[in-house]
């Protein structure tokens, strides 16, 4: 998760793309720059499934919007694996030394085995040609993995998203990629091992109501010390039950033993006015904002 990310605000004025979009195009738009899955290098994962959830938008509006994003080249998507690629990301968004950028290639390296990786390092060699061989290179198998076998959204995203008569393949398919994107979001990555595929299965099944409760429990261990969340497994495997509707009980925040001053663990305290004024523009910054959003409309 990258928490901080630069959108110029000239992309109201100067940029022709921009303004020929629809309101939900660009706020589809924006949601994919800002999005709290989003990393430092603007290739990641992004499941229609998370977007949903974030935008309380319509899925076929979601579809195409994605669609004329891909069309007008801000974007790239492939939805066989549920990740975007956003053009020009890495030429606002650079890196500030050789840290950071070593930092990015290690996201980077989940990617390389994906088609759109090929596309990404493309422009990482354009616009940060000073750190690209920290990067590893595109592996070429990889293309013919991409004729064969994924559609890429540029070339027709709707076409490539799949139908309600999947077949069971692509249901596993989604399975894991749903369970990878959770298990990348959740703080401490232990025990992933200890995770049999009926688990997965039934996170999956209650895909919707599962998201809500990992950003609920993001939320209740922000800042808290490493010692104190549980491990990934638990949490996973029966420790999500605390969070769902019917059990769910909002922690204080003075009830959480939080890392005190000085140490390596950060502490965030949101603004709730600052984030109130986010969320009648409509646009989410962090998942479990998007929470608090949602808890905020229930109790209206």
């Amino acid at each position: 998760m990258n928490k901080y990310r630069k959108v110029q605000s000239s992309i109201w004025t100067t940029s022709k793309k921009f303004k020929k979009l629809s309101k939900d195009e660009k706020l589809v738009f924006l949601y994919i720059l800002t999005s709290p899955h989003n990393n430092s290098i603007g290739l990641y994962f992004l499941p229609i499934d998370y977007a949903k959830h974030d935008l309380e938008m319509n899925i076929n509006i979601y579809k195409k919007a994605l669609d004329s994003l891909c069309k007008v080249s801000l974007i790239e998507y492939d939805s066989v694996n549920s990740i975007i690629f956003i053009h020009k990301s890495l030429e606002i968004n650079q890196f500030t030394n050789p840290n950071h950028a070593k930092g990015s290639a290690a996201v980077a390296g989940d990617f390389v085995n994906y088609p759109l990786y090929e596309k990404f390092y493309k422009e990482l060699k354009e616009y940060c040609s000073k750190y690209y061989e920290y990067f590893p290179k595109p592996i070429e198998s990889v293309k013919e993995n991409e004729n064969n076998s994924i559609e890429i959204v540029s070339k027709g995203l709707l076409k490539g998203i799949s139908t309600e008569t999947e077949t069971e393949t692509e249901t596993e398919t989604e399975t894991e990629t749903f369970f990878e994107e959770c298990w990348r979001t959740y703080p401490l990555k232990k025990g992933k091992g200890n995770i049999k595929k009926s688990q997965k299965d039934k996170l999956y099944k209650i895909k919707d109501a599962f998201i809500v409760c990992l950003a609920r429990y993001i939320k209740e261990v922000d800042g808290v010390e490493t010692q104190f969340i549980k491990h990934g497994s638990t949490f996973f495997n029966n420790g999500y039950i605390d969070y769902l509707d019917e059990n769910y009980q909002e922690v204080k925040r003075k009830n959480i033993k939080v890392a005190p001053q000085g140490s390596n663990f950060e502490q965030r305290k949101p603004n709730d006015d600052v984030l109130n004024n986010v969320f009648e523009e409509g646009i989410w910054l962090n998942l479990q904002y998007g929470v608090i959003q949602k808890e905020n409309k229930d109790i209206e």
